[in-house]
C-alpha cells in the first residue's frame, strides 16, 4: 500500500540522514504509484548530495516530467505514420493536452 511505501521512504530517509516531511514523501508515493522500486529511484534521485528534500523539489521534478511526457507524445502525433498511429499516442498520453 501507499503507507507501507511511504514508511519504506521515511526508513531510508532516517538511515540516510535525509530531513523530510510526509507531505514530501506522500508526494513520491503518489507518484510511483503502488511501485516501490520506482520510489525509492525517485527519492535517490530527488535526494542525491541533499540532506533536505522538500516538497517543492519533488513537484519540480513532476512539472519537468510531465513537460518531457507532452513534448514527447506531440512528437509521436507530428511524425506519425497515420491519423490512427497519431491517436493512438494521444489515447497512451497520461495528460491532457
Amino acid at each position: 500500500t501507499r503507507t507501507q511505501i511511504r514508511r519504506h521512504l521515511k526508513k531510508i530517509c532516517k538511515s540516510e540522514g535525509i530531513e523530510t516531511d510526509k507531505e514530501t514523501l506522500d508526494l513520491i508515493t503518489e507518484r510511483a504509484g503502488r511501485d516501490v522500486r520506482s520510489a525509492v529511484n525517485d527519492l535517490q534521485a530527488l535526494a542525491e548530495g541533499r540532506k533536505r528534500l522538500t516538497y517543492e523539489d519533488v513537484a519540480w521534478l513532476s512539472d519537468r516530467d510531465r513537460k518531457e511526457v507532452i513534448f514527447r507524445v506531440l512528437n509521436e502525433i507530428f511524425y506519425a505514420k497515420d491519423s490512427r498511429d497519431a491517436k493512438y499516442a494521444v489515447d497512451m498520453a497520461d495528460v491532457d493536452l
